[in-house]
């Protein structure tokens, strides 16, 4: 399986959007995040941070700004874990939310998403 380390490095293209997607939880999100839910089959990531913003009060205090960190644990032995960590920031390396997931076949071990004012989006797209 071939891993990238951080995936944000492979989708520095994306400085812009020209259509915004909109998400059944209520918010929109970019052409970049559309391209890596889709070339990387993430769209559980997509609807993960959604259902964590609608449903946990402290990141509904803090719509304004969000950094979204899915990050690979290690593993042990040489191998490579299949469990990530999902992480919530409000940007100021305050912690304001993570949540392990258990399993994916994600093939990187790190991607970063912003979510702004009701936008996900790369950081490259700021």
């Amino acid at each position: 399986m071939d891993i990238q380390n951080n995936l944000n490095e492979s989708l520095q293209e994306f400085i812009c959007t020209s259509q915004y997607y909109q998400h059944p939880f209520g918010f929109l999100y970019t052409d970049g995040v559309q391209y890596l839910a889709s070339k990387y089959e993430v769209y559980w990531l997509i609807a993960d941070i959604g259902l964590h913003i609608k449903s946990q009060p402290k990141l509904k205090a803090n719509f304004d700004f969000q950094k979204w960190v899915l990050k690979r644990l290690p593993a042990s032995g040489g191998q490579i874990s299949d469990s990530f960590m999902l992480i919530a920031e409000d940007g100021n390396y305050n912690k304001l939310f993570e949540i392990l997931i258990p399993f994916s076949d994600f093939k990187a071990n790190e991607v970063t998403l912003w979510f702004e004012s009701g936008v996900l989006i790369l950081p490259s797209e700021h």
